[in-house]
């Protein structure tokens, strides 16, 4: 499975020098969650003799620090700070609803990303994962929109055509689903999933040998792809 996308903070903390430089290059760099969570305890820590701009982005560099440890409650929590320090920070709440929906929390994620979009129009990542929780949802109409609205404002998001094509896939809308596999695999040739689910398409509709070509290729990719050897294994394929 891939890593999750990580929405990267739009403000950034500015250089300093002498001995209090290391908390601010501490919690901006985001190599080491453990070293990131201690330089931006430090400047949450000092309350105001931070600047607010320096707090809020602090908080939601906790918070993604806090998210890939698995503390997702403590996430939540420091991405609601930065929130409540900057109500118009729409990277904060895109990262709140990937902790919301990381937990299965849908409605809550939803909320968020719609907030992330009204600050930030043009937030593709959020029309994205916005789109992909409606789907999980079984709300098909409303997850294709969002996908729509990513790709019309970024034509080359690979991710969010691989997801359109799951949402018409499950909308029985399998030639749509197909361009939409095409398009995801022509922007990101390394996307083993894509072909995967292009040969599942492929396999519904009785074209054998379009599929064992997609399974493969899959593998190629991704010799660890379990659903791919599965599906040729059914087809009689040796992987």
């Amino acid at each position: 499975m891939r890593r999750p996308f990580v929405v990267a903070s739009m403000l950034a903390l500015s250089a300093a020098t002498g001995a209090w430089a290391d908390r601010y290059d501490d919690c901006n760099q985001d190599e080491d969650d453990n070293r990131r969570i201690r330089g931006c305890t430090q400047i949450i820590d000092r309350g105001e003799k931070e600047t607010r701009v320096k707090r809020t982005v602090a908080y939601n560099n906790r918070g993604i620090a806090y998210k890939n440890s698995d503390e997702v409650d403590l996430a939540i929590a420091d991405y609601t700070q930065a929130i409540g320090l900057d109500h118009s920070y729409a990277t904060a709440y895109s990262n709140r609803g990937n902790a919301y929906l990381a937990k299965g929390e849908y409605d809550q994620a939803i909320a968020d990303y719609s907030k992330a979009v009204e600050y930030d129009p043009r937030n593709t990542y959020s029309y994205n994962l916005r789109g992909l929780v409606y789907r999980l949802k079984g709300e098909i109409t409303s997850a294709i929109a969002d996908f729509d609205q990513a790709i019309e404002l970024n034509p080359k998001y690979a991710n969010a055509y691989y997801n359109r094509a799951r949402a018409y896939s499950e909308g029985n809308q399998i030639d749509q689903a197909i361009a939409d596999l095409d398009k995801a695999i022509a922007l990101d040739p390394n996307n083993d999933s894509a072909y995967n689910n292009r040969g599942a398409l492929y396999d519904d509709r009785g074209d054998r040998e379009s599929a064992i070509t997609n399974y493969r290729e899959a593998l190629k990719i991704n010799p660890a792809n379990e659903e791919a050897k599965q599906n040729l294994k059914r087809l009689g394929v040796t992987p």
